[in-house]
């Protein structure tokens, strides 16, 4: 065996504790509390916006650069997520033969109201309200 090389052929050695090490060591565990925070915000947010396109993304990315022409190794960390966006806004529109839309249905005739006419207003017909003068004139 080579001076300097871990013996990583021995059934002692394993990649998931020395990954997990590492997660540990690095900038004193902060990245281990970033995953954890990242996790918990993307799960509750898919769980927020129910449905067969719910998902979140968490990626880890471990930047590794050697130094010089030493055995010594720069190595950073990014973390990205992506959580679902809530549905956008919609709202139901008619369309005519040309495509374009209307919020009103182009192919039912309106009935004339307004327009020359002015606007109006439709009330109650002309009965009096219990209590009011109208009525006691009328008793």
């Amino acid at each position: 065996m080579e001076p300097n090389k871990p013996n990583t052929t021995t059934p002692d050695f394993d990649p998931a504790s020395a990954a997990l090490n590492w997660l540990q060591q690095h900038e004193n565990g902060v990245i281990l509390r970033q995953l954890g925070e990242e996790l918990l915000k993307t799960a509750l947010a898919v769980e927020k916006h129910p449905g067969a396109k719910s998902v979140g993304h968490i990626v880890l990315k471990i930047t590794l650069e050697r130094i010089e022409n030493k055995p010594l190794l720069e190595v950073g960390h990014e973390i990205a997520t992506k959580v679902p966006k809530p549905p956008a806004s919609t709202a139901l529109f008619w369309t005519d033969g040309t495509g374009r839309l209307h919020a009103n249905n182009p192919r039912q005739r309106t009935l004339g109201f307004g327009g020359e006419l002015g606007d109006f207003t439709i009330t109650a017909p002309n009965t009096p309200l219990p209590g009011s003068e109208r009525s006691a004139a009328n008793s």
